[in-house]
């Protein structure tokens, strides 16, 4: 399993995220390319092997691009908040989640 992303170009989405940064603390040492997206985060993981791109996957030209020449995609990105503005509203972030989730597919 450890040569299996060897020489593969990984997509993280949500970097920064809590699911995306762990997920590339488990394949970095895996030895793939790995590039992962930032929105309005900085990067959690400072390292110069992971190619961070800001980006909205909102926008279906940038999903477009962050998937070129990408061999695996791990969508870790959604749109959250506190509990609180969860249950109250929760169409806050099911239209934005959707759109990236949409996107990204189509790319």
């Amino acid at each position: 399993m450890t040569d299996y992303f060897k020489s593969k170009n990984i997509l993280i989405s949500g970097g920064a995220g809590f699911v995306g940064a762990n997920l590339i603390k488990k394949i970095l040492p895996l030895g793939g390319n790995i590039t992962a997206t930032l929105h309005e985060k900085s990067e959690v993981i400072k390292n110069k092997e992971i190619n961070y791109i800001t980006c909205d996957l909102r926008n279906p030209i940038d999903c477009k691009k962050v998937c070129d020449n990408i061999d695996y995609v791990f969508m870790c990105s959604a749109n959250t908040s506190g509990a609180k503005v969860m249950s109250t509203t929760p169409l806050v972030h099911l239209t934005p989640n959707i759109l990236m989730n949409m996107n990204m597919l189509e790319a």
